[in-house]
């Protein structure tokens, strides 16, 4: 009971200082790379050298069937136009760090993805692909090549951690090593994986769920990721029910009383510039940062309005500006996008990327890329199909232009130049 007090204190502390205030709203320009129905969970790239290069990988109209739309598409006039590469790679990717590229070599690319081809790489900026049939991970969800060695990589999946030591030939499971261990019929999902860059000993997993007689949340490693230990002090308690009476990997969910899902970690994002600062996105928690390296952690948002009673408004991800670190954007599931330009103290919202009108009595109208209008007594996330056609997945700033933004998003990709009422410094 007094952890409970500590928690709701904090979280109506953290909104009292995190409120949202007025700021002006952005124009937003639709990049595409779909013309007539949504995307979902797209995942967005552009090449930091050859910035026309870009790169969108799409689940399809139906998100968890795929459908049209699905595939990698690739654009080399930063937008304008893209073309359809393969529709069975990058179809079935589920977080935005489902795809990445070798911090060596930015023409090297990885992805890993829930169904077969669960692992696909390109050598030439994603202009073509080669599979890999079988990896032997399960529901592959976020790849990370080592900022020294570009033969290992490391992927997180829906059971565990995988290590691959010659470029994704072959993979080796990472067991007894102090991470959740595959149990049946529990989803251990490895959501994040972050490396520092400036000492690659020093490693941090962030666990979406996990086998609840292992401890979960994050997890730090200071050996290359040989051994683990859980480091979530200061983030809050709680669990989630899981199902053990199916071999499944299907979790069911018993959500306490404000619908709070506690220590599932959504995003784990590193400062680039200072290791020993991390953020972390929780279901339903809010959002934590740790300038420690994780030896603690400090709620500095939490969620607020709908997003206590329903996870598919939540915050869904994080950036940090790479040259400003004071500049952070977290993506919500109202397509929308929230700014800090003072290291999470207080927030703004860029403005809806899409035309939205409230008619009064409840009654919303939302019309999408494409020109189809939605109309119903609903909030936004459910009025346009919940969290798997209304989220922001992630937003990107651009290789040349530091005030300019491209948001990955259930609709598409869209992009803005933040307005100067935002000030980076």
């Amino acid at each position: 009971m007094k952890e409970l007090t500590k928690i709701v204190a904090g979280l109506l502390l953290s909104f009292l200082f995190t409120l949202t205030t007025l700021a002006e709203d952005a124009k937003w320009t639709f990049l595409g790379p779909q013309k007539n129905t949504p995307i979902s969970h797209a995942t967005f790239y552009q090449h930091p050298k050859k910035p026309n290069i870009m790169l969108v990988a799409s689940r399809g109209a139906k998100s968890t069937k795929g459908g049209e739309n699905q595939g990698m598409w690739r654009s080399t006039d930063a937008g304008k136009t893209w073309t359809l590469l393969d529709s069975k790679i990058g179809y079935m990717i589920n977080t935005n760090d489902g795809m990445n590229a070798d911090p060596n070599n930015p023409d090297v690319l990885y992805l890993a993805q829930e169904f077969t081809p669960d692992f696909c790489w390109s050598t030439d900026a994603g202009a073509t692909w080669q599979k890999k049939g079988k990896a032997g991970f399960k529901h592959g969800i976020v790849v990370q090549v080592h900022p020294r060695d570009s033969k290992k990589l490391f992927v997180g999946s829906d059971d565990g951690l995988w290590l691959s030591k010659d470029g994704g030939k072959s993979w080796k499971v990472q067991a007894n090593n102090g991470l959740p261990p595959d149990a049946r019929g529990v989803s251990n999902t490895l959501n994040s994986i972050e490396i520092n860059p400036q000492n690659p000993d020093v490693m941090y997993a962030g666990f979406l769920y996990a086998d609840m007689k292992t401890e979960w949340g994050v997890y730090k490693s200071t050996d290359g990721g040989k051994k683990w230990s859980p480091a979530n002090n200061g983030l809050p308690e709680g669990q989630l029910i899981l199902d053990l009476r199916t071999a499944k990997t299907k979790v069911k969910m018993a959500l306490p009383k404000y619908g709070l899902q506690y220590r599932a970690i959504k995003d784990l994002e590193m400062d680039p510039n200072n290791p020993n600062t991390l953020y972390a996105i929780t279901r339903q928690s809010g959002i934590f940062k740790t300038t420690n390296g994780a030896q603690d952690w400090k709620l500095i948002l939490a969620p607020d309005g709908p997003e206590k009673k329903q996870w598919s408004d939540f915050s869904t991800s994080i950036t940090i500006h790479p040259k400003y670190s004071n500049v952070l954007f977290v993506g919500t599931g109202g397509l929308n996008v929230r700014v800090s330009t003072d290291a999470g103290k207080t927030w703004n919202a860029l403005g809806r990327m899409i035309s939205v009108k409230d008619h009064g009595n409840g009654l919303l109208e939302a019309t999408l890329p494409n020109g189809t209008v939605k109309k119903g007594k609903k909030s936004l996330s459910p009025l346009l199909g919940y969290h798997y056609m209304s989220s922001v997945h992630k937003v990107h700033v651009d290789a040349k232009n530091e005030r300019k933004i491209y948001v990955e998003t259930d609709q598409g990709v869209f992009t803005t130049t933040v307005p100067d009422s935002f000030s980076f410094k």
